[in-house]
């Protein structure tokens, strides 16, 4: 399923096309958010955010890390087909949001 929803830029500010804001596939966008956002930063959601930057700098367990990313990607609805935790703290992330047909 592609996720559609209003993107940011790299500055994580509102992304404007030709006077309006830009719409467009979102799913590397959400996934990015939840990493770097920490518990308590999503008022309408407050469990959401990995805080990753935190967890690297307090030397977390690599399973730790691991663990929840993928309980927090999950818990958007995205299936997580591969996840490692390299050197320096690189994340290579394939999931995506899975069809829903019923």
């Amino acid at each position: 399923m592609t996720a559609f929803d209003i993107l940011l830029n790299d500055d994580y500010d509102l992304e404007f096309q030709g006077g309006d804001l830009a719409i467009g596939e979102a799913t590397r966008q959400n996934q990015n958010l939840i990493l770097v956002t920490n518990p308590g930063e999503w008022r309408a959601a407050p469990l959401v955010g990995v805080g990753i930057q935190s967890m690297i700098l307090d030397d977390a367990p690599t399973a730790a890390i691991t663990s929840e990313i993928q309980e927090q990607m999950e818990a958007d609805g995205l299936v997580v087909d591969f996840l490692t935790l390299g050197a320096g703290g690189a994340i290579d992330l394939a999931a995506y949001y899975p069809d829903k047909i019923k």
